[in-house]
């Protein structure tokens, strides 16, 4: 089969471990042929080009190439993935189904299942008609990322019930076991416990929070330390902030911000780690929530994003009350006093990770519905 993935800004260091560039690398793996169509970022952009056997296509940055290739490779092509409800998705489904009625259509939604633009003036009024309009006809199949999107999309196109799977985000472990291999695993220090953050220090991510947290349990627990994975230029501003927030509360020396570092390294700080802590202001389907849970911590995260569907609403880690500061004292508190909590609920988080967060079923399972409609039309 061969499948087109249509993401038009793919940048494989940015996508390397999310959908765009998972569900075409597993697609692969399972014997498609799979390119990844997208703009070039700039003229020195090779037209094509090819990471891990899949074929990278790049047109310039205009809708209308993009169409223009569309519709020239279409008899080509089994099966279009486009990712979100756009005028180019819109677009391209049109084009492509126009010109190969057996072809599958399949929309990629983000955690929020919004796909359509909100009407704000005539022309989105139009777009959100036209899109109830056409959708049932041109689209074989919606993906959203929970459940929770999937019920906030069928309350205003509840025709489309059929047509909408829930197919969640998850990680390679495949990869992660190969890395494994070739690093040596750190053992754990009772003397030094360590709360682990991974993300952008940025005031979405809610870092401060963290640190107000840890201020008032750290006399009460003093071989914990706090650790901060992730870019800390993302906003220097917020940094600075952190920075005098840390002074004030006498904690510079059990606070650590590491800045970006390898994926090995990473593995490394996760195996070290007695605690994973996300207290997210906002948040999409966070990819670093399932690879703690597939390193078997102890997690505690807010409940904003996907967090409720991903954490089975608190039984595979705990879940506070999105910006509470007491809430999340709390749960860390029942996290750090209790050795069999931490190692009970880091047990429960792995093994819901591998069952349902596994990017090698979850592309399986996608592949089979994608197998079902090409047969569907087979036999009209």
């Amino acid at each position: 089969m061969n499948v087109f993935v249509l993401f038009p800004l793919f940048d494989e260091k940015i996508h390397r471990k999310k959908d765009p560039w998972q569900i075409p690398l597993h697609l692969f793996r399972l014997g498609h042929e799979v390119k990844i169509l997208a703009y070039q970022k700039n003229n020195s952009d090779p037209i094509t080009s090819r990471v891990d056997g899949i074929e990278i296509v790049r047109v310039k940055p205009n809708l209308l190439h993009l169409l223009f290739y569309l519709i020239k490779n279409s008899r080509n092509i089994d099966c279009i993935i486009s990712y979100f409800g756009n005028w180019i998705t819109l677009l391209s489904g049109i084009s492509f189904k126009l010109k190969k009625r057996k072809g599958v259509f399949v929309i990629k939604m983000d955690t929020d299942g919004s796909y359509a633009i909100k009407e704000k003036n005539l022309f989105r009024l139009f777009y959100k008609y036209f899109t109830h309009l056409l959708f049932p006809f041109f689209v074989d199949l919606i993906i959203v990322e929970s459940p929770q999107a999937r019920n906030r999309i069928l309350k205003r196109y509840w025709w489309l019930e059929n047509k909408i799977i829930v197919l969640p985000n998850g990680v390679d472990t495949d990869t992660y076991k190969e890395l494994e291999k070739s690093i040596k695993r750190p053992k754990r220090s009772s003397k030094k416990r360590i709360i682990l953050f991974v993300g952008d220090v940025i005031p979405r991510k809610g870092v401060d929070l963290l640190i107000k947290a840890f201020s008032q349990l750290e006399k009460e627990y003093p071989n914990y330390i706090v650790k901060i994975v992730g870019d800390v230029k993302a906003d220097p501003t917020y940094k600075k902030f952190l920075d005098k927030l840390i002074q004030s509360e006498r904690i510079s020396k059990k606070v650590i911000f590491l800045g970006r570092i390898g994926e090995k390294e990473l593995i490394k700080e996760f195996h070290k780690a007695e605690i994973f802590c996300l207290p997210s202001r906002s948040e999409g389907f966070s990819i670093v929530l399932i690879e703690a849970m597939y390193f078997g911590k102890a997690i505690v995260a807010s409940n904003v994003g996907a967090s409720q569907f991903v954490l089975e609403r608190g039984k595979a880690g705990l879940i506070f009350e999105k910006d509470d500061l007491n809430d999340l004292i709390f749960k860390l508190r029942l996290l750090m006093k209790s050795d069999r909590l931490r190692k009970f609920l880091g047990k429960k988080a792995h093994e819901r990770c591998i069952k349902y967060f596994n990017w090698s079923r979850i592309v399986e399972k996608l592949d089979s519905y994608i197998r079902k409609i090409r047969q569907s039309y087979e036999v009209r």
